[in-house]
């Protein structure tokens, strides 16, 4: 029988690392910039994925990119959210 429990990951606090990955539509660098202001302003720290800022058509860099993107982010041990 499959476990169903529900994992809550811990809130975050100041000084953790939050990474930003854009998995889908390419956001401007000043939606960006605004969201890491608010970010940064609750403590936290802002990183960026490699191809955050690149444009494939409609989207943030090609397929190949935002998932390898978002893979390094989940692999990371040192980032929180």
């Amino acid at each position: 029988m499959q476990d169903l429990t529900l994992i809550t990951p811990p809130f975050l606090k100041p000084g953790d690392i939050v990474h930003f990955v854009a998995p889908g539509k390419h956001a401007s660098r000043e939606l960006i910039d605004n969201a890491k202001s608010i970010v940064e302003s609750w403590g936290l720290t802002v990183t960026y994925s490699s191809s955050l800022f690149e444009q494939w058509h409609q989207f943030a860099a090609t397929d190949q990119q935002r998932i390898e993107d978002l893979q390094v982010a989940l692999d990371n041990p040192s980032v929180n959210s």
